[in-house]
């Protein structure tokens, strides 16, 4: 979509392409998510701040970060 728009650094854009080549796990838009993973605000820093402190059991944490992942995706 980059090329075709005529956006993006080529070299940039070369360098992503092969990074992404070379990983066996492609790239999840909705994992990557920047609200999901924003620090300090977003869900995955969230919920696991407060799992490895301490607060929170593993339970409640899953619970928490599908609440979290539903709300940011629309779901």
């Amino acid at each position: 979509m980059l090329n075709e728009k005529g956006l993006g650094n080529a070299l940039v854009k070369e360098a992503n392409a092969k990074v992404l080549g070379f990983s066996k796990f492609p790239l999840d838009t909705k994992f990557e998510h920047n609200d999901l993973k924003a620090n300090p605000d977003g869900v995955y820093y969230k919920v696991f701040g407060k799992f490895s402190a301490g607060e929170t059991d593993a339970a409640k944490a899953a619970e928490d970060l599908i609440k979290g992942i539903n709300e940011c995706l629309g779901n």
